[in-house]
């Protein structure tokens, strides 16, 4: 802890804040305190993590074209990296195969939507493997919560103790037959992603820096949010997993570049340098 709280200081600098939320955003509406490094080692008894519990799982949920497939399998490279676990994609679940419990139907183009809640608890949870640490469900199909607004729609829900975890692309994706609509979708999808993982290891939103783990109200927050965590919730992934910062961000830095994240890359490695200068 006390290497990590150092590497949380040489970060600082590199940081921005968040900044004051507008009517409509996250924070106007839900008051959250966020939650520091310290706090989150007085609660060692969350995470899910052990010695046996070393894979992360993505579960494919419903029927995916090959574009979409694509994207599942960097979105589970990109998570392993971020997490440094080893990754693995289960079979396909099609819309056929889930319970009707977890559906409903709908006028759009996809004719049925998901009940997120229902989908962690009688889908998600039933399939998690005795060494996974989580299983994240993937979906190109909209999400719903009825716990909340059984109109609103969602991109993401986790079970912060429960290990699970699922994530909607469907209003994210963009052109997937040009390469800035793959690129744009790939990079929403993975920010979804690493989003409710956190949430899956235990963390709670960010309240202090622009963070992967901040709270998202709107289409905004969602664009505005980064595809990395600030320091304080970094170290809170490098503690539960045993993970090296430095590597961390190199390993990262070498994904985005390879896969045309140009601005993404540059600041995993600026943040590599500030560790090793």
């Amino acid at each position: 802890p006390a290497t990590l709280r150092r590497t949380i200081a040489l970060l600082h600098g590199l940081h921005a804040p968040l900044p004051k939320p507008d009517v409509g955003d996250w924070l106007a509406e839900n008051r959250e305190e966020g939650e520091t490094f310290s706090a989150y080692l007085r609660d060692r008894d969350r995470r899910g993590m052990t010695s046996k519990r070393r894979v992360l799982y993505l579960q494919p949920l419903g029927n995916f074209s090959r574009e979409e497939q694509a994207i599942a399998r960097l979105t589970t490279e990109f998570l392993s990296l971020f997490l440094n676990l080893d990754a693995r994609i289960l079979p396909v679940l099609r819309t056929r195969k889930l319970p009707s419990s977890v559906l409903r139907k709908t006028s759009t183009q996809q004719g049925v939507e998901m009940n997120a809640p229902a989908v962690l608890s009688r889908v998600l949870l039933g399939r998690l493997p005795e060494n996974g640490v989580m299983c994240v469900g993937l979906t190109y199909l909209d999400l719903w919560n009825p716990k909340a607004d059984n109109t609103s729609r969602i991109c993401g829900l986790a079970l912060v103790y429960g290990r699970v975890a699922v994530v909607s692309m469907h209003r994210v994706l963009s052109d997937l037959d040009t390469r800035h609509g793959f690129l744009s979708s790939l990079k929403s999808t993975m920010k979804l992603a690493v989003h409710e993982a956190g949430h899956a290891l235990s963390q709670n939103h960010c309240t202090r820096f622009l963070c992967g783990m901040n709270g998202r109200n709107n289409r905004l927050e969602q664009n505005r949010s980064p595809l990395w965590f600030c320091p304080e919730c970094m170290v809170k992934v490098c503690y539960t997993t045993g993970t090296d910062p430095t590597e961390r961000f190199r390993r990262l830095s070498a994904f985005c570049m390879k896969h045309g994240l140009r601005k993404e890359a540059k600041f995993y490695a600026r943040q590599a340098e500030a560790l090793t200068d």
